[in-house]
């Protein structure tokens, strides 16, 4: 840099190392200690610092003065320059062998080829002199910078008065026996994966553009929102998964500090005015990768409230678990499989339209009752289970499963009185197979008492709505349900019961994207094939209509209008059942 030309300010981390008792060592062994400084120093700057992205500012013959983008890097160098004077002495009786201590800071300093300056590298000079021999003490500045376990163990040393400082300093000891980047052991607490949360993902900020953008950071902040809505993830906070961003470690190391299942990461890319987008989910214990995917999109957009692109990705990336825990689970005896597999393969699985998937989770959920049997969720899943067997055709017996429906809803309730879940499944059972609106409604109040914002409930009061006629209060319910669990692993059959909601509020345009959405994934799901059928006679597409009601007399050869029509609750709206089926009887289905 010209010298008539400004200096940058930049924010560093500034290591200075210091030989302890170097004026002895070269009054007493001058040849010798020179002779072993120089190839020390010739070691660091050819191997050790381009190791770990630093910089020799200078050498002063019994110490150096190190620059370093950030304070963790520099810590693992300054680890590093202590265990390579110890493996280079020549024991006990070594006349010239020396110890380090270091002092790191890191703080806006003034930077140019030849130098660093300002008073950051004064701070870090008088903290090094702090240290003892193979310490290193270091600056809150630092600290935060660096994760304790994880880049060394730090002991609080509070504040301390230093040479030419005014000031009490903080100031924080790194010990000569801490542990190095990546050797610990996971910290994660383990997590019972019953009790809330399914699979488990971080998100690391994506890279891509310069250092100083924080459209990395942003991206990531608003995937993990998206994600967290979710009542099948449990997501790391922003906070630990950033903490490892720019560590060299592998996945699988991310994933056994971190206490995850699956990573989340990519890069941002500016393309002209437009932002390219890539993202890739993997399998953090393998480095398998899940799916991938590459977006275009603009910053604007980025930054906007709903952004689509994020939204988009964390759809993808719930999808992808789900898709993968689907295929372990149909493949992988019982035994085998891990809890939160079992609960969102039963979940999944029980949507799907082939007799053989939707027995198969039938046979999931028992296995997990049995295995955890004071969990709540499965017993209320399968009490669903039970319901969705009556109506698809599968069991000729509704009192008896009525009966077990029950029993394994009143068994959710004993394991967890103020889970949400199990009235909102009973008042399933109540308007599906004891045919009672009215005790449904009550069980569905109970429920949203319990917990506003439970999905389940919204959703299957959407469906007491529509019978009850009340089509405007279905959409909302309808609405509200989805709302909440945007990304949820039933996502299929949510839009099929929103689907007939928007149908009873008459919104057809609605009702169709909807229906079509959830077909798309569970192409044969009667009940959303019957409220494509009804739509499409509405708006006057009769053909469309009649290839839909072929579809559905080839899936159930026995349905005949006359027992759909003798099928509604007491209490459902008569006008509602007829519009239904008037509009069926048009699409060629049977009287």
């Amino acid at each position: 840099m010209p010298l008539d030309q400004a200096p940058r300010r930049r924010r560093r981390a500034i290591l200075v190392v210091d030989v302890v008792e170097s004026v002895r060592l070269m009054r007493l062994h001058e040849d010798a200690f020179i002779g072993r400084w120089r190839r020390f120093a010739r070691e660091v700057q050819v191997e050790l610092l381009p190791a770990h992205g630093g910089r020799l500012v200078k050498s002063l013959g019994d110490g150096m003065l190190l620059d370093f983008r950030d304070a963790h890097a520099a810590l693992a160098a300054g680890l590093a320059l202590r265990d390579f004077v110890e493996r280079h002495r020549g024991g006990a009786q070594d006349p010239v062998a020396f110890a380090l201590r270091m002092g790191l800071h890191v703080a806006e300093v003034i930077v140019d080829e030849l130098d660093i300056y300002g008073s950051g590298v004064n701070l870090a000079a008088r903290l090094a002199e702090l240290s003892r021999p193979g310490d290193i003490t270091i600056s809150p500045e630092a600290r935060d910078e660096c994760v304790d376990g994880l880049d060394a163990v730090f002991e609080d040393l509070g504040e301390v008065y230093l040479k030419h400082i005014d000031e009490p300093v903080h100031a924080i000891r790194v010990h000569a026996g801490s542990l190095h980047p990546g050797m610990i052991q996971s910290r994660a607490w383990p997590v019972d994966r019953l009790d809330g949360a399914l699979a488990s993902v971080a998100v690391m900020p994506f890279g891509g553009l310069t250092a100083d953008s924080p459209m990395g950071e942003l991206i990531a902040d608003s995937v993990i929102a998206h994600l967290s809505r979710s009542d099948s993830l449990r997501v790391i906070s922003r906070l630990s998964s950033s903490a490892l961003a720019t560590r060299s470690l592998s996945s699988g190391k991310i994933g056994e500090l971190l206490g995850c299942d699956h990573l989340l990461a990519g890069r941002c890319l500016a393309v002209g005015s437009r932002r390219l987008i890539t993202a890739e989910l993997t399998i953090a214990a393998t480095g398998e990768v899940l799916w991938a995917d590459r977006i275009e999109s603009s910053e604007e957009e980025l930054l906007s409230p709903d952004d689509p692109v994020t939204r988009e990705i964390a759809w993808q990336a719930v999808r992808a678990i789900l898709e993968r825990s689907l295929r372990h689970a149909v493949n992988t005896p019982l035994p085998s499989l891990q809890d939160f597999s079992l609960l969102l393969s039963g979940m999944s699985l029980m949507h799907r339209s082939p007799p053989r998937d939707f027995e198969r989770a039938g046979e999931v959920l028992q296995h997990l009752v049995g295995r955890r049997p004071r969990a709540a969720q499965p017993w209320a899943l399968l009490a669903q289970w039970r319901v969705l067997r009556v109506t698809r055709g599968l069991c000729d017996d509704t009192a008896a499963e009525a009966r077990h429906a029950l029993d394994h809803t009143r068994r959710a309730a004993e394991c967890d009185a103020e889970n949400a879940l199990a009235p909102a499944v009973e008042g399933f059972v109540h308007c599906h197979l004891l045919k009672d609106l009215a005790g449904a409604q009550s069980r569905l109040d109970h429920a949203l008492a319990i917990k506003p914002n439970e999905p389940l409930a919204w959703l299957f009061q959407c469906v007491v709505d529509g019978f009850r006629g009340d089509g405007e209060r279905a959409w909302n319910s309808a609405r509200r349900a989805i709302s909440l669990s945007p990304l949820d692993p039933m996502r299929p059959y949510f839009d099929g019961l929103a689907a007939s909601a928007a149908l009873a509020a008459g919104l057809l345009d609605d009702a169709v994207m909807l229906a079509e959405r959830s077909l798309r994934l569970n192409r044969n799901h009667l009940p959303t094939l019957r409220a494509l059928a009804i739509a499409r006679v509405e708006r006057g597409e009769l053909a469309l209509a009649r290839e839909l009601g072929a579809r559905v007399v080839a899936l159930d050869p026995d349905f005949s209008l006359r027992t759909y029509m003798s099928g509604a609750p007491r209490g459902a709206a008569a006008s509602t059942r007829e519009r239904y089926s008037m509009a069926l009887r048009a699409a060629g289905l049977p009287p």
